[in-house]
């Protein structure tokens, strides 16, 4: 299980008509491995980590300080379950962080999926405020340009963009 594995489980199990998901989200610096904001316009930042290694480095990383920290009232952590198994209380993770873990499962007849559970909720951070419209804009705005672009590439990759013949 990778983090395209886990974050495609969660953009299947989160979407619905009244959210906004995207994906490799920038806010100002920080990128977000996945960014849900409501239909109220407040904003979920879903972080995956895949190993231990890589959960450790994240308490280093910059985007902790982000003057946009401000517009992420919620923030939930998404690891497999075998890494949440192995953790031990970490600095960085405030109680008010939800947890999401996932298990690969094998069904026959279904394939492989993963198991989301969740072993925390996350709780509204204090001291942030829903986006508002000029930043809402901006990070719909990246959001169709990074998937255009995806699109884009996807299509020369598989020859539908054009005719060499003409």
């Amino acid at each position: 299980m990778n983090s395209k594995d886990i974050q495609r489980a969660l953009l299947f199990n989160l979407l619905q008509p009244d959210r906004i998901l995207m994906p490799n989200c920038f806010l100002g610096s920080f990128e977000m491995d996945l960014a849900v904001i409501s239909r109220a316009g407040y904003l979920s930042e879903y972080e995956i980590k895949v190993s231990l290694q890589d959960w450790k480095n994240d308490e280093k990383k910059a985007k902790w300080k982000s003057r946009y920290r401000k517009y992420v009232p919620y923030l939930w952590y998404c690891i497999p379950l075998a890494l949440y198994e192995k953790l031990d209380k970490v600095s960085h993770m405030k109680e008010e962080y939800g947890i999401l873990t996932f298990e690969p499962v094998y069904q026959e007849g279904r394939g492989y999926w993963l198991s989301i559970q969740t072993q925390r909720q996350a709780k509204q951070l204090p001291r942030t405020e829903k986006l508002d419209k000029q930043q809402l804009d901006k990070i719909i705005r990246k959001g169709y340009h990074r998937y255009m672009a995806a699109v884009e590439e996807d299509a020369k990759a598989n020859i539908y963009y054009g005719d060499k013949n003409g």
